[in-house]
Order: structure tokens, then sequence, then C-alpha cells
């Protein structure tokens, strides 16, 4: 991507994950839960549609089940606490916001914009906290997919806007719909990342997770979609944000009009490979 960024003028900057959750997620719940379930092909293809449903339903929750017995929850949660380690004094986020508040003196006009995809909202969520300090606003900050948790918005992004780091209509967002959530898969799991997370790695069983589009729109929102110790914050941002202005949801109807170029599904990894947005963050910048 730094090609594109610099060819726009933008110099672009970019904190590193090693390993890549996604990647790691993946092959650890292939091999653990391959040994345990295998595929049948048993049923015949035709009228057992809701039989089909109702067995990849129950795969999919004993997945949850086991990750939570498995290294998939820690090592999420330690990549969570690492994130937040990072805007400790001396740590990567703190250092990182010195060296741009050094480099504002020199150059007035700079501008800073943040995105972060996937578990990126996570780290960008906490380089406020240090920018605040060292007086540097951002001008936009662009989510894909957030992993991060509505509480976790709240208390960071929210509290970034009170703060005066970004503007509210500064705040935006690229999403899959429910409908590609659900027909994403994270190696034997047969819906998204995100749905793995909020049912299976968090804190409680159904976390709600920005980037599930059933947060922002209730006309997706299934009964007991989240834990009742956490709807309440689903309450709270909705009334934050107002609408879904600066939302933009990814569905399979959209258009690709591109001829003669091979197209990846839209799914949770997609979004940085996506001409389209990211060609609407080059424009926004």
């Amino acid at each position: 991507l730094a090609p594109y960024f610099r060819a726009n003028g933008i110099y672009p900057l970019f904190v590193t994950w090693k390993p890549g959750f996604g990647e790691s997620i993946s092959g650890m719940l292939g091999d653990a839960v391959g040994k345990c379930f295998k595929p049948s092909e048993q049923f015949p293809a035709r009228g057992w549609d809701d039989v089909k449903h109702r067995l990849k339903e129950a795969m999919d929750r004993s997945v949850e089940v086991a990750c939570e017995n498995l290294l998939v929850k820690p090592v999420w949660m330690q990549m969570k606490q690492n994130a937040a380690a990072a805007a400790d004094p001396g740590a990567g986020l703190t250092l990182l916001a010195a060296h741009l508040a050094e480099l504002r003196k020199r150059t007035p006009a700079l501008e800073l914009h943040l995105i972060g995809h996937s578990a990126g909202s996570i780290l960008h969520g906490h380089l406020p906290d240090r920018l605040v300090r060292a007086k540097i606003p951002v001008q936009t900050i662009s989510l894909y997919a957030p992993a991060c948790t509505v509480g976790f918005a709240l208390d960071h992004y929210a509290s970034a806007v009170e703060r005066a780091v970004v503007t509210k209509e500064r705040l935006f967002f690229d999403i899959l719909s429910d409908e590609r959530e659900r027909a994403d898969t994270v190696g034997p799991y047969g819906k998204s990342l995100l749905y793995l997370v909020s049912r299976a790695l968090e804190d409680v069983h159904k976390m709600p997770l920005l980037g599930m589009e059933a947060v922002w729109n209730p006309a997706v929102e299934v009964q007991d979609q989240w834990n009742s110790q956490r709807v309440q914050d689903v309450g709270r941002w909705r009334a934050f944000m107002g609408d879904m202005g600066t939302v933009r949801v990814h569905g399979k109807d959209r258009a690709r009009v591109f001829d003669g170029v091979d197209f990846i599904p839209l799914a949770h990894g997609s979004f940085d490979n996506d001409v389209k947005v990211i060609g609407a963050t080059l424009e926004r910048i």
C-alpha cells in the first residue's frame, strides 16, 4: 500500500503486528478442531437445507466452546494486552506520539490520519490517549471491520471526541453486512472472525463488536444478539453516533465493474485489498 499513499501525497507510517492474528487463528483452529470434527456426506443435498443449517450452527457453537479450552482465546487476550501496553511510558505508541509531536513542531501544517483494520482498531484506540497529551489533533480516523468491543470504542473513540482529539464527523467505518459476516469463514468456523471473537474470545459470550452491522443497524439485530451484561453499550454507541452517516456497509450486491480482474470474495480480511475502500480513504485524506 505504501507506494499508493506516497503517490497521493500521503506519507505512510505502519504499525506492524506479529504474528497476524487472522492467519494464526485459522491454523490453530484447523489443527485442533480437525481432530475432533469431520464433515459428513451422509445426507442428500436436496430436502435437507434446514438440517444442514442446524448442523452448521451446532458445529460453529462447538468450535466456539472449544476455543475457550484451546490456545485461541489466550492469544487474543494477550494481543489486546500488548496493544494496551504499547501506550505505557517508553513503549511504542508513546514513542510514536513523541516523534509526531517533534515533527509537528518542524512542520506546523502536518495532518495526522489514522487507519486501522480489524485489531488495528484496538491499537489506534490507545493512541489518542497519548496524542491528547502531545496536543496533536487527528484529522480522520478510518476503521475497517473494527474488532474492538463497543465498550472499548466508547471508552476510547468517544472519549477522543469529547477531548477534542478528533470530531465525530471525521470517524469513518467500513464494515461487512451481517449476511457477509455469516458467509465468511475462519478455518473450520462457518462465520467471520468478528463472530468468533464476539462469541468465543472476549470476556463474555456474544460481546458486541464495533465492526458488526447489528451494532449499527437495529433492522438486522436479532433476539439475544448480545450478552445481557453488554447490550447497553450498543444503545450508548447508537446514541453517541446519532446515525450511520459515516458508515459504509459492504454486501454481496455491491457492483464490481472492472473488466479482466480477478476478485476475492468480500470477507473480513479483504478490506486492505479493496480498491474502492482504499481509494475512498485516499480521496478523503
